[in-house]
């Protein structure tokens, strides 16, 4: 099982980076504000409503550390695609996630119960994530034949392992895990059209969808790693519950045109 995990992550990481080139750091020079305050929100606001999320609901342990990963994790690449659906600034999108991927490990590892967790899990994440953005820039040919099929082999591998966790947790479900997921993504798109009246047009969308689209396959694979399981269901609830968001916002902007 934890080879499964391993591979799938791995498949996973090597397909946002392919998606991704090593100019997208250089647009933090171009447009700090609208980074920083995505990554504001991504890293500091969102933790902190989980947090509080976790006392409003009275959450246990597992379902508590599974929301805390979920709102940590780095924002995924199907955002962009969604971002680019309502009309947002596609490669603000593409930045955030490059530079929150890395953020994520300084965050996150630290804290796990094993010193080994920093060594393999920043293998699994960075090494095929980084792999992937160099193969995008120095083989770009070799990249544009291997995008599709390694972002549907990605997309596959993440809808499994939710899948799996929902099935294998899934009698510990508790109605409050749904309700904190929902509220965590709502929250999240929230505090991004407050923070939207200080960008520009195009910009908020992006930041807002990125900030409510996690990358739920990283905490579903940490949570199973620090052997609390049932941690990996509330980001495997969200990993569904969060595409209503975008899709809402989607909707809603294309009835006011």
């Amino acid at each position: 099982m934890t080879i499964l995990l391993s591979l799938s992550l791995a498949v996973v990481m090597f397909s946002a980076g392919l998606g991704l080139r090593g100019g997208v750091y250089l647009r933090l020079l171009r447009m700090p504000r609208a980074i920083l305050t995505g990554l504001a929100l991504q890293m500091i606001v969102l933790p902190v409503w989980a947090l509080l999320l976790t006392r409003l609901m009275d959450l246990s342990v597992a379902p508590a550390v599974g929301l805390m990963l979920t709102a940590m994790a780095p924002a995924t690449t199907a955002s962009h695609v969604l971002v680019g659906l309502a009309g947002g600034h596609v490669g603000l999108a593409r930045s955030l996630t490059a530079i929150s991927t890395p953020l994520f490990l300084l965050w996150v590892l630290p804290t796990g119960p094993d010193p080994t967790w920093l060594m393999i899990l920043s293998g699994l994440i960075l090494l095929p994530f980084f792999a992937g953005m160099t193969m995008a820039r120095i083989a770009r040919g070799v990249a544009a034949k291997l995008a599709r099929p390694v972002s549907l082999a990605a997309s596959l591998l993440t809808g499994l392992l939710l899948l799996q966790a929902l099935i294998r947790y899934g009698t510990v479900f508790d109605l409050r895990m749904l309700v904190a997921s929902v509220a965590l993504a709502g929250g999240a798109v929230l505090a991004a059209w407050l923070a939207a009246r200080l960008l520009a047009p195009g910009q908020g969308p992006a930041v807002g969808i990125s900030t409510a689209m996690q990358n739920c396959a990283i905490a579903v694979v940490i949570a199973e790693f620090a052997n609390i399981g049932f941690a990996a269901l509330v980001p495997a609830l969200y990993g569904v519950v969060m595409y209503a968001v975008p899709f809402a916002l989607i909707a809603w902007r294309a009835r006011r045109r």
